[in-house]
């Protein structure tokens, strides 16, 4: 979908069909191998899916439903992959480039004011897509994480309850 909306729909067919027979895929994720690496393609994909329909919507209950289940999908992701924040860092550094983008381009809007710049639907509905994404995914590390993973911006630390005969409080794996 991503594909095909960045370059048409030849371009999603060629990459549909690179995820689906890439031999690297395959060999690891053939069954009788337990390994994750089909969920570090589907949920990064998901994740980002959601969060392009959020981030494109230009409706306010659709871009906060697919920034939850963006979110949602995040949080699975960080419960299956301890490298999930690379994509969450990736989606988070890229909207950031697209506010600076967006207050450079439209700086005589920003000259008009802070208030005028960010209700123009252009900067709002991302915002709060991207707020919606962040808030959804804290939330559902928080509850789906058997250690109870706690999320800071760009850092992830395990809160350990004790139940392993371990000693540490906190711990900083990134």
């Amino acid at each position: 979908y991503i594909a095909k909306r960045v370059a048409g729909p030849f371009a999603g067919f060629v990459a549909a069909m690179f995820i689906a027979i890439h031999p690297s895929f395959l060999t690891r994720t053939m069954g009788g191998i337990s390994d994750t690496d089909a969920f570090n393609i589907l949920f990064p994909l998901l994740m980002s899916w959601f969060f392009f329909k959020s981030f494109e919507s230009r409706k306010l209950l659709e871009t906060i439903v697919f920034g939850i289940f963006g979110g949602l999908i995040c949080g699975l992701f960080a419960f299956s992959w301890g490298g999930w924040w690379y994509v969450f860092d990736f989606i988070l550094a890229t909207v950031s480039v697209y506010f600076v983008y967006k207050a450079f381009i439209n700086r005589n809007e920003l000259r008009k004011g802070f208030k005028h710049f960010v209700s123009q639907d252009y900067i709002k509905y991302p915002f709060i897509a991207i707020s919606v994404f962040f808030t959804a995914t804290i939330t559902s590390n928080v509850v789906s994480n058997k250690n109870d993973v706690i999320v800071i911006p760009t850092s992830v630390y395990i809160v350990d309850s004790g139940s392993y005969g371990s000693d540490r409080t906190h711990q900083n794996i990134r």
